[in-house]
């Protein structure tokens, strides 16, 4: 039941805030933009063997 809860969550990247932000025009398209494409990385565990 618990992964069935998970796929309804919805996710806003560059933050909930930033989002209505943008919405209400206090921060333009191009902030908005920067905001959300900040790189994701992984990092793994090497007793896992991860890199």
């Amino acid at each position: 039941m618990k992964t069935v809860r998970m796929m309804k969550t919805r996710v806003i990247f560059g933050g909930k805030q930033n989002f209505y932000k943008r919405l209400k025009g206090n921060i333009t398209n191009e902030e908005w933009k920067d905001l959300r494409s900040n790189q994701l990385y992984a990092r793994g565990d090497k007793s896992k063997k991860g890199t």
